[in-house]
Protein backbone atom coordinates (compact mmCIF):
# COMPACT_ATOMS: atom_id res chain seq x y z
CA UNK A 1 0.00 0.00 0.00
CA UNK A 2 1.39 3.38 -1.00
CA UNK A 3 1.83 5.84 1.86
CA UNK A 4 1.63 8.90 -0.40
CA UNK A 5 -0.98 10.38 -2.70
CA UNK A 6 -0.17 12.98 -5.35
CA UNK A 7 -2.67 15.45 -6.81
CA UNK A 8 -1.96 18.03 -9.52
CA UNK A 9 -3.91 21.28 -9.49
CA UNK A 10 -3.99 24.45 -11.58
CA UNK A 11 -4.50 27.63 -9.54
CA UNK A 12 -7.74 29.26 -10.67
CA UNK A 13 -8.88 32.87 -10.62
CA UNK A 14 -11.12 32.42 -7.56
CA UNK A 15 -8.12 31.17 -5.52
CA UNK A 16 -5.84 34.18 -5.92
CA UNK A 17 -5.41 37.43 -4.02
CA UNK A 18 -5.17 41.00 -5.34
CA UNK A 19 -1.53 40.35 -6.31
CA UNK A 20 -2.39 37.27 -8.37
CA UNK A 21 -0.92 34.82 -5.82
CA UNK A 22 -2.55 31.71 -4.39
CA UNK A 23 -4.38 32.65 -1.18
CA UNK A 24 -3.45 30.75 2.01
CA UNK A 25 -7.08 29.83 2.72
CA UNK A 26 -7.39 28.30 -0.76
CA UNK A 27 -4.18 26.33 -0.21
CA UNK A 28 -5.40 24.89 3.09
CA UNK A 29 -8.86 24.12 1.68
CA UNK A 30 -7.32 22.18 -1.21
CA UNK A 31 -4.97 20.33 1.15
CA UNK A 32 -7.94 19.18 3.22
CA UNK A 33 -9.75 18.08 0.05
CA UNK A 34 -6.75 16.13 -1.25
CA UNK A 35 -6.28 14.43 2.12
CA UNK A 36 -9.91 13.29 1.80
CA UNK A 37 -9.23 11.91 -1.68
CA UNK A 38 -6.24 10.02 -0.28
CA UNK A 39 -8.32 8.55 2.53
CA UNK A 40 -11.00 7.52 0.05
CA UNK A 41 -8.38 5.92 -2.25
CA UNK A 42 -7.24 3.86 0.74
CA UNK A 43 -10.82 2.61 1.24
CA UNK A 44 -11.69 4.89 4.15
CA UNK A 45 -14.24 7.37 2.86
CA UNK A 46 -15.85 9.75 5.33
CA UNK A 47 -19.20 7.93 5.07
CA UNK A 48 -17.62 4.52 5.65
CA UNK A 49 -15.69 5.72 8.70
CA UNK A 50 -18.80 7.23 10.26
CA UNK A 51 -21.06 4.28 9.44
CA UNK A 52 -18.73 1.40 10.28
CA UNK A 53 -16.38 2.85 12.90
CA UNK A 54 -18.28 5.85 14.25
CA UNK A 55 -15.19 7.96 13.76
CA UNK A 56 -13.67 10.49 11.40
CA UNK A 57 -10.13 11.51 10.60
CA UNK A 58 -8.69 14.99 10.64
CA UNK A 59 -5.50 16.67 9.54
CA UNK A 60 -3.22 16.87 12.54
CA UNK A 61 -0.35 18.67 10.86
CA UNK A 62 0.39 20.39 7.60
CA UNK A 63 3.73 20.99 5.93
CA UNK A 64 3.95 23.39 3.02
CA UNK A 65 7.07 23.76 0.89
CA UNK A 66 7.08 26.31 -1.90
CA UNK A 67 9.90 26.43 -4.38
CA UNK A 68 8.15 29.51 -5.79
CA UNK A 69 4.91 30.95 -4.50
CA UNK A 70 2.29 29.94 -7.09
CA UNK A 71 0.09 32.38 -8.91
CA UNK A 72 -2.84 32.31 -11.29
CA UNK A 73 -2.94 29.46 -13.81
CA UNK A 74 0.18 27.79 -12.44
CA UNK A 75 0.31 24.03 -11.94
CA UNK A 76 1.03 22.81 -8.40
CA UNK A 77 1.56 19.32 -7.04
CA UNK A 78 0.18 18.35 -3.66
CA UNK A 79 1.35 15.23 -1.86
CA UNK A 80 -0.31 13.74 1.18
CA UNK A 81 0.81 10.89 3.39
CA UNK A 82 -0.61 9.17 6.38
CA UNK A 83 0.94 8.34 9.69
CA UNK A 84 -0.02 6.50 12.81
CA UNK A 85 -2.39 8.45 15.04
CA UNK A 86 -0.67 9.89 18.08
CA UNK A 87 -3.80 10.17 20.19
CA UNK A 88 -7.57 10.31 19.99
CA UNK A 89 -8.69 13.91 20.12
CA UNK A 90 -12.40 13.32 20.59
CA UNK A 91 -14.15 9.98 20.98
CA UNK A 92 -17.65 9.78 19.53
CA UNK A 93 -20.23 7.98 21.65
CA UNK A 94 -23.66 6.73 20.60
Amino acid sequence: MNNTYIYNHRVSVHEIDAFGLWRPDAILRLMQYVAGLHSQALGYSRDKLIKEYKTVWMLSSIAVKFIKYPGFDEEVELETWYGQPERVLLALTP
